[in-house]
């Protein structure tokens, strides 16, 4: 229901953006877009983190872009695989990482690069 959190990275011809949304009134989930110089979105966003892998999503990802590779790397965390209870809280977050190829947004598999 809102849009928060938005990261933005320049890859020398247009722009890219990763953010937090909640489109189903359920768990929030991030998306990513290419856009334009003018700030215009190019295309369709992609989903990157889907309802069914991850509950207590963290607000804050980071983006980047690999100009010999062509490619956006995306970083964040969340308790998808959290069982720890600490005081009132469930902990176990995990960091994940994930790339997309720059023309098919082809991802990869999102891999915890975290350590427990």
């Amino acid at each position: 229901e809102g849009q928060t959190f938005p990261r933005l990275v320049w890859n020398g011809t247009g722009y890219a953006m990763v953010w937090l949304e909640d489109r189903a009134g359920g768990n929030d989930q991030f998306y990513f877009a290419r856009l334009n110089t003018d700030g215009v979105i190019i295309g369709t966003s992609v989903q990157l983190t889907p309802p069914a892998e991850t509950t207590g999503v963290d607000g804050y990802a980071a983006l980047a872009w690999d100009d010999a590779r062509l490619e956006y790397f995306v970083v964040w965390s969340d308790q998808r695989n959290a069982s720890e209870i600490c005081g009132s809280a469930t902990c176990g977050t995990e960091i994940y990482f994930l790339r997309l190829e720059a023309g098919s947004f082809t991802q990869t598999r999102k891999i915890a690069v975290s350590e427990r």
